[in-house]
């Protein structure tokens, strides 16, 4: 990392206030609490966890403020990849932000692009129903096609359904362009072996699902109502139940009282 990016990510964090980055008032304190947070957490240095918080503001309230700040956070700690899909995630959604935030952005893009490796991926045959994992952690194609990596060897695979179909490996490399291209398999034996593939290089990143990707679908369990054992709990039920219900109707409706706080993001 250059010492000018280090001296601008100190910049950024160290400033007690940035008034031309600053974003109108949101209706929750929520994501602002976040996001100050990680400001403190990153000016001790500590910039995965400050990652976390920006990663969990910008899920309540995407504002590029704080994805900037998870972008920059991420750069810190050599994250470079992830950093390049944030500041490009920027420049693709959040033009209307304040000049000067796009043009750092822009920047540090420029600067990143010498360090990473822009991969053109292609997915012959595809469905509305893929998603492309990254070394095992689902990533955003950008609009033309391609995805930023750090130099080094990365899996891409091509989720489609409940599982892989596809994998293709690339040994990266500071300011190359690969292609990889993602090829379903033709028959019932080929899409069997995709099952035991592997997917994973490296450490898994920290989790910034809503920034960098999106949480891969859920494998589909049985359907319930396909078991005998639901109809046979229901005639039970229908009979405790009828003892239940007078006992509810007398203590009346009770509101629920719980709170819900915004998890960590598996982009």
């Amino acid at each position: 990392m250059s010492q000018a990016t280090r001296l601008s990510i100190a910049t950024l964090f160290a400033c007690a206030a940035l008034p031309s980055v600053a974003v109108a008032q949101p209706a929750r304190e929520e994501p602002r609490a976040l996001y100050e947070e990680g400001r403190v957490l990153a000016r001790s240095g500590d910039y995965d966890e400050a990652a976390r918080r920006f990663s969990a503001a910008y899920l309540v309230q995407p504002s590029p403020l704080y994805l900037q700040s998870y972008a920059m956070a991420r750069q810190a700690v050599n994250r470079l990849g992830e950093a390049a899909r944030a500041h490009r995630r920027l420049l693709r959604d959040h033009l209307d932000a304040p000049r000067d935030v796009v043009e750092r952005s822009r920047r540090q893009l420029e600067a990143l692009r010498a360090e990473l490796d822009l991969v053109q991926v292609t997915i012959d045959s595809p469905t509305g129903d893929d998603g492309l994992l990254l070394d095992g952690t689902r990533v955003t194609v950008h609009t033309d096609g391609t995805v930023m990596v750090s130099p080094g060897r990365h899996i891409f695979a091509l989720r489609r359904g409940d599982g892989v179909v596809a994998t293709s490996a690339i040994d990266a490399v500071a300011g190359g362009a690969s292609r990889v291209t993602l090829t379903p398999p033709t028959s019932t034996a080929e899409a069997d072996s995709m099952a035991d593939a592997e997917l994973r290089t490296e450490e898994p990143s920290v989790p910034i699902s809503a920034i960098d990707t999106g949480a891969a679908p859920p494998a589909r369990g049985p359907e319930v109502w396909e078991s005998p054992w639901l109809w046979i709990g229901v005639g039970l039920l229908v009979v405790i139940g009828v003892g239940i219900a007078v006992g509810v109707a007398v203590s009346g409706e009770q509101a629920y009282e719980g709170s819900l706080t915004p998890g960590h993001l598996r982009f």
